[in-house]
């Protein structure tokens, strides 16, 4: 599992040119050793990127929020999220610079975990 923090996991992303976007997905729960996994990322060059996650510790559920370059990282947040077993919807928008990264059990409800600015000329958004 790629660790909050750490940035070695495949990737495949999609080409993306906008300075307003959303970004909505169900994800179902993924098992890895009594983890649940889901991440997306948006790169802004070699190495720059974001990442939004949701991950669990075993125990809890999280969503995470993280800016990688290479010279290191800056998480923006790191939230409890529902409860377990439940499929979860991620949502992450931005207008400006300004990016948030929502979740909701329904998709109808959505419950803020992260909001930061952060300038950044998207190259690609795509899942790890």
């Amino acid at each position: 599992m790629d660790q909050p923090g750490k940035h070695d996991a495949d990737r495949a992303f999609f080409d993306f040119q906008v300075a307003i976007f959303i970004v909505r997905n169900r994800h179902p729960v993924q098992r890895r050793g009594g983890r649940i996994e889901a991440h997306r990322f948006v790169e802004g060059g070699a190495g720059d990127y974001l990442r939004f996650d949701f991950y669990s510790d075993g125990v809890s559920r999280f969503a995470y929020a993280a800016a990688n370059t290479p010279t290191g990282s800056t998480t923006f947040g790191s939230q409890a999220v529902g409860a377990g077993g439940e499929a979860l919807y991620m949502r992450v928008e931005r207008t400006g610079d300004q990016w948030t990264q929502s979740w909701s059990l329904n998709g109808d409800t959505w419950i803020q975990a992260a909001s930061f600015s952060r300038p950044m000329t998207v190259t690609g958004v795509g899942v790890f």
